[in-house]
């Protein structure tokens, strides 16, 4: 796992703790209210939060309470909402920041990391991850509830403990990131992992909510191409007209700037629910396979972590994301209308933003998916992202548009000035561009994505 520093922070939950406070809550809200010009009393009741809520999952309740959503923090925090726009935090699962026998096993843990929340044979089960940042030893537990209104005489959050964990000596996967699938016929399945191996997948005795098998035997579903990034992360699959989804998140949701977020949406399907997962061209995900869902644009970066929450009239895609505007923020809170074209996913404006999507991105024509190719056979799966940098690689790169010339910059410290240099000429009509370094090697590049949807303001 190759994590980023936050130099803005001591910590993700850094952040999460002042957020997840009612008065740093109506702070930031009073904020945002005069920044628009509105009195409390004058803000519509359905305008769109702003709240500090990574790693959200949600899900809505069958007696009629709402949606709720659970996510990373202290105790796992949850939150309730009526319409999908005004959420308040209605408890969390454990009193403890984290429980006591994941802190024994985890001693520098701070707090618990991206929990899961489905419905099984009628309650409702809680997988979460603790870990430490970049580190490989890592537990996933599961808590239990018969209900999601903390207002019921039922309510009481169970911890059944350990499901299970990973560290350096014994495990090729990471046990964070836990997500449940539920099956039309009642069978579960788990899927789980981080950076290593990539993601993993097992079939759940429903009943205990435990592996059925090892997880040494589980099916490997989704991990990065040999010449990418290894980031991946963040799993959640659906079913959805007798096809599922596997969606992951590539790339890092932390940086040493906000600014180099690179945190996107990716997701393949398949007809059995431990795979194989293929994406458009029908490239498997366990070989970095995956079509793009949504990627950051100049003012919301690093949409990732998502779920999904499917009704009878939309598809939303729930996800976090960082405002450039005020990345001291943390990962806020984002919901998108999620649409179906040719059996693939497509994510809309989020809510709050205006009908219209300007092109806030320096340039459109270039921003997005790349298959780039050197020398007429190395593929390479990259994003040329708004900030100017190129993610999906090893190493850090960056992009420069002057007119219709386009220099792709790959740091190395081997590179005269540190930088190997491709120097291409961009046709936005084909959506192609060609050139060569400054070894003669041809280099070419075609544009995958139809539109990466980072930013509606």
């Amino acid at each position: 796992m190759v994590f980023f520093r936050l130099s803005i922070l001591e910590s993700p939950f850094s952040v999460l703790d002042g957020w997840l406070q009612t008065s740093t809550l109506a702070l930031v809200l009073a904020m945002s209210l005069v920044a628009s010009g509105r009195s409390a009393q004058e803000t519509p009741r359905r305008e769109f939060q702003l709240l500090g809520i990574p790693d959200p999952t949600i899900i809505h309740a069958d007696d009629g309470s709402g949606y709720y959503i659970v996510c990373s923090g202290k105790g796992i925090p949850i939150w309730h909402s009526r319409d999908l726009r005004q959420w308040t935090q209605v408890g969390r699962v454990f009193a403890e920041d984290v429980p006591s026998w994941a802190r024994d096993k985890i001693p520098d843990s701070r707090g618990v990391w991206a929990p899961d929340i489905k419905q099984v044979n009628g309650k409702f089960y809680v997988y979460y991850s603790v870990s430490t940042l970049g580190r490989q030893r890592s537990v996933i537990g599961l808590a239990v509830n018969t209900s999601l209104n903390p207002s019921d005489p039922d309510y009481r959050w169970e911890d059944r403990g350990l499901i299970l964990q990973s560290d350096p000596e014994t495990s090729t996967f990471n046990a964070i990131d836990p997500a449940l699938l539920v099956d039309d016929d009642g069978d579960t399945f788990l899927f789980w992992g981080s950076y290593w191996d990539g993601i993993k997948a097992g079939r759940v005795d429903a009943k205990s909510g435990r592996l059925v098998s090892p997880p040494a035997e589980a099916t490997a579903v989704a991990r990065r191409s040999k010449n990418a990034a290894r980031a991946i992360e963040g799993a959640y699959v659906i079913k959805r007209n007798e096809v599922y989804y596997l969606f992951v998140s590539w790339d890092h949701c932390f940086a040493d700037k906000p600014g180099d977020i690179s945190y996107k949406v990716m997701v393949g399907r398949s007809k059995k629910p431990l795979g194989p997962y293929v994406d458009r061209l029908g490239k498997p995900m366990t070989e970095g396979g995956g079509e793009l869902v949504v990627m950051g644009g100049q003012r919301w970066r690093g949409p990732g972590h998502n779920s999904l929450l499917q009704t009878p009239s939309q598809d939303w895609l729930v996800h976090h994301v960082i405002d450039a505007n005020r990345p001291c923020a943390g990962r806020l809170l984002q919901i998108r209308p999620l649409s179906w074209r040719d059996g693939w996913p497509v994510a809309g404006d989020p809510l709050g933003s205006p009908a219209k999507n300007p092109a806030t991105a320096p340039d459109a024509r270039v921003v997005g998916r790349w298959d780039h190719v050197v020398d007429g056979h190395k593929h390479y799966d990259i994003f040329l992202e708004a900030n100017g940098l190129i993610s999906g690689t090893p190493g850090r790169a960056h992009w420069q548009l002057d007119h219709d010339t386009l220099l792709l910059k790959w740091e190395s410290p081997k590179a005269p000035g540190g930088f190997w240099i491709d120097q291409v000429k961009l046709d936005a009509t084909s959506r192609r561009y060609a050139g060569g370094n400054g070894n003669g090697t041809v280099i070419r590049g075609r544009k995958r994505d139809v539109e990466h949807r980072g930013d509606a303001e």
